[in-house]
């Protein structure tokens, strides 16, 4: 079985470059970059009953703003009829999901600082009807900086995803 390795990265816009080692200077907005797993095409285990990336935020530095986007990182087929291009907005904040029936994802936080971005009933229904394909998604939530970061302490928070099974931490990534 092929691992499961989400990832998580710092950058400013959608389209931007990593800026990770860089610095995030007070009270600016930035957004934490978290990919998903990619599920392989015929996977031994179609039914998908859970697909989900929890970040716990060091809320000490970061504070979520609220909004959040997600794209597709493989294009979305239904019925072999593409519903969403790879790089296409597919969820997120003040998102119309009218057009696929209904939202995709949806997103949750917690009193510690946890952001979770998981996959609707709905999304998960398309992907396991879908086994001919590559599957994955990436998530961005945009946070403010609210203090000055210390360096990179190794019990940090890291996200951690999962389908069907238990959570698996992504590596570290360097909010300087």
């Amino acid at each position: 079985m092929k691992p499961i390795n989400p990832a998580k990265d710092v950058v400013v816009k959608v389209d931007g470059q990593s800026v990770d080692g860089k610095s995030i200077y007070l009270n600016s907005l930035f957004l934490y970059r978290l990919d998903s797993s990619t599920l392989p095409p015929d996977r031994a285990y179609p039914q998908v009953s859970d697909w989900s990336i929890s970040d716990p935020l060091d809320t000490r530095y970061d504070k979520f703003t609220g909004q959040w986007a997600v794209y597709a990182a493989r294009d979305l087929i239904k019925d072999g009829e593409t519903l969403a291009e790879r790089g296409e907005r597919i969820a997120g904040s003040d998102f119309d999901a009218s057009r696929f029936g209904g939202e995709l994802f949806e997103l949750a936080t917690d009193e510690r600082g946890v952001v979770t971005v998981r996959a609707t009933e709905l999304m998960l229904g398309l992907v396991s009807a879908d086994t001919e394909h590559e599957q994955a998604w990436t998530a961005f939530i945009q946070c403010q900086r609210i203090a000055v970061a210390v360096p990179w302490p190794t019990s940090s928070p890291r996200p951690s995803t999962g389908s069907n099974g238990p959570r698996t931490p992504s590596p570290r990534t360097r909010p300087t």
